[in-house]
This record gives structure tokens, sequence and C-alpha cells, in this order.
């Protein structure tokens, strides 16, 4: 662990120099930026997630638990997405939750990831039974599915008002 005042203070810390199954992301946070409850550190999620992926510290699946207040947002989950294509899962409750709550609510999610070998989603399920607290997990294939989806819209929406 290591307090991040800029993102180039990631790249400088150990946490850059391995490769990681889980980080964990512990701050204040809103749909934009994280950081420090007043402000002084604010980092935006698209800036991070760059920095995930040019210091190349995430194995396959990996998963980042976002210990803030809207860190399960779907926007967040999509911005990081689209920052890092190596961002396999982005999980984190989507309402403001008391750091008590966070650090129960992953702690059941990794259990039950690592014990019980869940699949991410049913890992954060119950992460939200635990706690009483909406945990969403977000999956990259999702994600890209959504995506695609999305552009064949525009697509056939561009072809059909132009015939």
């Amino acid at each position: 662990t290591f307090d991040m005042k800029t993102v180039d203070d990631f790249k400088k810390s150990p946490c850059a120099k391995g490769k990681y199954d889980y980080i964990y992301l512990a701050a204040h946070a809103d749909p934009d930026y994280f950081g420090t409850a007043d402000g002084t550190i604010s980092i935006q999620w698209g800036e991070f997630a760059s920095a995930l992926c040019e210091v190349d510290c995430l194995n396959p699946e990996c998963i980042l638990l976002l210990g803030c207040c809207r860190g399960g947002l779907k926007g967040v989950s999509q911005m990081l997405f689209a920052s890092c294509d190596r961002i396999d899962y982005v999980c984190g409750p989507r309402w403001t939750v008391t750091s008590h709550d966070i650090t129960a609510g992953f702690h059941v999610f990794v259990y039950n990831m690592e014990v019980r070998k869940e699949q991410p989603s049913s890992a954060a399920k119950r992460a939200s039974s635990a706690t009483g607290y909406d945990f969403f997990c977000y999956d990259r294939v999702e994600f890209e599915d959504e995506y695609r989806t999305f552009l064949a819209a525009i697509q056939q929406n561009q072809g059909s008002a132009s015939a």
C-alpha cells in the first residue's frame, strides 16, 4: 500500500513493479475523479487506467476493487475499460457507503472469488447481501458487446436515414 498523490507517484511506486490479480483503490470519488475528500488530490479515472496499462501490472482477469463511493458506477467502469484494454473487471459500490461496509463487502467478494471460485457477478451479489449495499462488478466482455451493439444501431439508423 502507498499514498498516491499523482499518477506519476503510482508509476514510480513499488506497486507498479509487480503483476496483480486484484488492485484495491481506496479513495473518495465521483463519476469523473478519485482522490481526497477536500479535493487537494484529484485524479481522472481514465488517467489512472492508462497508467495501469503503461506499467503493465495487471494479470489476465485482474479485478479492480474500487473502495470508494461511486466506484460501482457503470460510467466509471466504461471510462476505465476504454482507457486500458487490460482491465477485465471493475467492482465497487454504487452509493455512499462507510469504509467498514466497503471493507466487509470486499472481504466477502474476495472470499467468494478465491475460496468458492464463483464468478465476479455472483461474488458481487454476495457482497451486496452481506452489507445491505449494492456492489456491482462490470465485465470488459459485456462492455465490448454493448459497445458493438451500440455502434451497429448507429450504423443501421444512419443507413435508414439516408435511404
